[in-house]
């Protein structure tokens, strides 16, 4: 019943810790249907299409029920994550205690950047773990 969107690719859920009411405290997570990705460490090239999705799917269902535009919104993954089913953040960029530091987050545009280099950047790169 907390299902904010759902199609053939993806969902997009509040988070337990926001009441999917106020906006300025806005945090959705979109995830793939399929629970074989489970962090950024599993993503190659051949996801790219499907991040794209889940971007257009974050952006559409959070555009429509919240009013908020891109440009409004911070789009990451964590690394480590909390829970190993690979998962976007899309939060309120005037949201500032979802620690979405730079030190253990992952934007999307960059990851989506880095996947178009390098088809294998996640599964090579050193990523900061959180302590």
């Amino acid at each position: 019943d907390k299902i904010l969107f759902k199609d053939k690719t993806c969902l997009a859920i509040p988070t337990y810790t926001w009441d999917a009411k106020n906006a300025d405290k806005l945090h959705v997570l979109v995830m793939p249907l399929d629970t074989g990705l489970r962090s950024i460490r599993d993503l190659n090239a051949s996801h790219v299409e499907l991040l794209k999705s889940m971007k257009v799917a974050g952006l559409h269902c959070i555009k429509e029920k919240y009013g908020l535009e891109e440009n409004g919104l911070k789009m990451f993954f964590h690394y480590d994550p909390s829970t190993y089913h690979l998962h976007i953040h899309f939060i309120n960029v005037n949201y500032t205690e979802c620690f979405s530091s730079v030190e253990y987050s992952h934007d999307l545009d960059l990851v989506l950047f880095n996947l178009e280099l390098d088809s294998d950047y996640y599964k090579k790169v050193q990523l900061n773990v959180r302590r």
